[in-house]
């Protein structure tokens, strides 16, 4: 009995440990089993993790900043950034589901895709859109102001038009009253125009008469005016050419005394402030008097053989200097005369001046020409009167004024009252002329005045 419990136990050891041995390799297998299954979870969990972040980017500084920003708010980091995502495309588009493409889409839509930022974009719009409002605001106050002074204008105008309904009712009463008037002048002035008519063909006839005689008169006369003539060229023949005596505002009227060594362009005059000389006033140098004529063909002065102006006076001398000369050397010597049509060192002339000049020297006489002359006249001790009477001693006539063509009836009144202006003007002109020539003043134009004061 007890070699056979002996061998009993051995058994079961034998069994224990094979059991043993087959837990333990079972037990091996699930153990590598699971090591391999951890493995490849492993190696899926940093493929997949890869693709979230590579290796070489979990340390960057900005994505550790988020991971921290994640951690603080208890979340993952892709938990974390989804969130914010959904928050931004929220504020942008109102929709949380798009996704960053349709954000810049949106962005792109709102703002253009010139690289511009959405905030410095938001900025200029809000401080563009407050520029806009206050500028609405402006035009609203404008707006307000200009109604106010339409309201305003309106009353002004309501009362004007009331204003006026009644002139024009008085303009009417007064035009009905003028029309009766009228009525009666039209019938006085048929009957005044029918008298006329009478007397003007008496006038007629008596001048037809009187034009016959005139004209018989004439023919005698220029018979007797042809005789004397004869008389005359047979007394001029026996006797000679009579001498002309000179224009008194030809003479002359002061002389070269010296020329200045030191200047060329100098000479000293026998005139001074005792001779009522005046400082500016200028002379034509001629170096005879028998020069100082008209010419036969022109009637108008030669020049001399320069001009000098006054600057320097003293009580019984002056100094001038040669401003204009005539050629292209001027040789002035002691003895030379000088003249001046406005001024005598013995009397003071009197002007009558009248016309259009050209005191500029631009080709266009002018009537303000005319106020030119009478100032220069006035500046050297001249006279200047408004009317031809016994005691004038010249008369400056510029050109003659030119008169338009008579406009008709119906031309605007500016027109007809500036023809009229003319009309008088060169009536004014024409009289003056014949005044001078039938008490035979001497008539200066503009050359002959300029030519003798040295202009």
């Amino acid at each position: 009995m007890a070699g056979r419990g002996g061998s009993s136990n051995g058994v079961v050891a034998a069994v224990v440990l094979g059991v043993f041995a087959a837990g333990f390799f079972v037990l091996s297998l699930v153990f590598y089993g699971g090591k391999s299954s951890a493995e490849q979870e492993l190696k899926k969990y940093r493929d997949e993790s890869k693709e979230i972040v590579k290796d070489n980017e979990r340390n960057a500084p900005d994505l550790r900043a988020l991971v921290a920003e994640a951690g603080k708010a208890n979340k993952s980091l892709a938990t974390f950034l989804r969130e914010q995502q959904q928050a931004v495309a929220e504020r942008i588009t109102g929709n949380r589901a798009d996704g960053p493409a349709q954000l810049l889409r949106a962005a792109d839509a709102a703002i253009g895709s010139d690289g511009g930022s959405l905030i410095n974009r938001l900025t200029a719009t809000r401080a563009e859109l407050a520029s806009a409002q206050r500028s609405a605001a402006d035009a609203d106050a404008a707006r307000k102001n200009a109604e106010a002074r339409l309201t305003e204008t309106d009353g002004r105008i309501k009362a004007m038009e009331e204003s006026m309904k009644k002139a024009v009712a008085g303009v009417n009463a007064d035009v009905g009253a003028i029309k009766t008037q009228t009525e009666g002048y039209r019938d006085n002035v048929a009957k005044t125009i029918d008298g006329y008519k009478t007397q003007v063909d008496t006038i007629q006839r008596n001048a037809d008469t009187e034009k016959v005689g005139l004209t018989n008169r004439i023919a005698s006369l220029e018979q007797e005016k042809q005789v004397l003539e004869a008389k005359l060229r047979e007394l001029q023949a026996s006797r000679g050419t009579g001498l002309r005596p000179t224009d008194e505002f030809a003479l002359v009227d002061a002389r070269v005394i010296a020329t200045d060594p030191a200047d060329a362009r100098a000479v000293f005059i026998d005139r001074g402030s005792d001779n009522k000389l005046i400082l500016g006033m200028t002379f034509e140098v001629y170096s005879d008097a028998a020069e100082i004529v008209p010419d036969e063909t022109t009637g108008e002065y030669r020049q001399g053989k320069a001009a000098v102006e006054i600057i320097r006076i003293d009580r019984d001398q002056a100094l001038a200097r040669i401003v204009r000369p005539r050629g292209r050397s001027v040789d002035i010597r002691k003895g030379d005369l000088l003249v001046n049509a406005v001024y005598d060192p013995n009397k003071t002339y009197n002007f009558v001046v009248f016309g259009n000049f050209d005191t500029q020297g631009v080709g266009n006489a002018t009537p303000q020409g005319a106020s030119d002359v009478k100032t220069l006249i006035t500046g050297w001790g001249g006279k200047v009167l408004d009317e031809i009477r016994g005691d004038i001693d010249f008369v400056v006539l510029g050109s003659r004024p030119v008169v338009p063509p008579q406009p008709p009836p119906d031309a605007p009144i500016a027109s007809i009252t500036e023809f009229l202006r003319l009309n008088r003007e060169a009536q004014r002109y024409d009289e003056i002329f014949k005044q001078a020539a039938s008490t035979s003043l001497p008539v200066l134009n503009q050359n002959r005045l300029f030519t003798l004061i040295g202009r």
